[in-house]
């Protein structure tokens, strides 16, 4: 907030007036799992570049057969894996033990904990009963903070499921590949009702445009231009790399 303060004081003043449980985690009216982005979109997006040039009902059918084979893929993925947690919970906790090991810890009562890390005069509070910290970030992840973590490691106690959120569990993980994406039915076997059969349907009343068409997304403005292929020009009419034929300087 201090570097957004010097660059726009203007903006300061504005994010702080639509109120910080709209912007903060550890300041939101309900628990939330994490940040919403559109990276998962533009990674699909980019995946379907080579079929958006199919017709629509071999583009579904694409799109049916990638996601059937990444949802196999996880599935065994998530079959295999023979920890409590997730691997991606695993992961994250290894990573904050790690950075956990300055931090110092004393014993309040009643399943309280203060918590002070090496060099750091703040200190935070830590209730593993009730599974919050005044960091905000224990009972906002649903997974244990480095204080958290501090005060685990050094009481010697097990992080298991009383301390993670149950969508961390592996059984969570394995619930949400647990479907299964079916080959749709033939042409010849659909069971459409009769007005349905009896519809004539129209090409749409939609013309081209002149030229090649656009296989690539519209970039946003905030976004910085693609850059330029590596390959260089090469005239087809001397073979030297820098113009075409009909700029040749022979």
């Amino acid at each position: 907030m201090a570097k957004l303060q010097e660059l726009s004081p203007k903006a300061v003043k504005e994010v702080r007036d639509l109120g910080v449980e709209l912007w903060a985690r550890v300041k939101a009216r309900k628990p939330l799992f994490s940040m919403m982005t559109t990276n998962p979109a533009e990674s699909f997006n980019s995946t379907l570049k080579p079929a958006k040039k199919l017709s629509l009902v071999l583009l579904m059918d694409f799109i049916r057969r990638t996601l059937a084979e990444w949802f196999a893929i996880r599935k065994k993925i998530a079959k295999d894996w023979m920890g409590k947690l997730s691997s991606k919970a695993t992961e994250i906790i290894v990573a904050r033990n790690q950075l956990a090991i300055s931090f110092w810890t004393i014993f309040l009562g009643g399943g309280r904990y203060e918590v002070t890390e090496s060099g750091c005069q703040e200190a935070h509070e830590v209730n593993l009963e009730e599974r919050t910290c005044s960091c905000g970030r224990f009972q906002t992840e649903f997974l244990p903070c480095l204080h958290a973590l501090a005060v685990i490691k050094t009481k010697k106690y097990t992080t298991n499921f009383s301390v993670c959120g149950v969508h961390w569990r592996t059984s969570a993980w394995r619930s949400a590949y647990q479907g299964t994406i079916e080959l749709p039915l033939t042409v010849g076997r659909w069971d459409l009702p009769q007005d349905i059969q009896s519809r004539k349907c129209l090409h749409p009343d939609f013309k081209y445009s002149a030229g090649r068409p656009k296989l690539d997304r519209y970039r946003g403005w905030s976004e910085k231009p693609k850059p330029p292929a590596n390959q260089q020009r090469r005239c087809s009419k001397c073979g030297a790399e820098g113009h075409y034929r009909t700029t040749c300087p022979k």
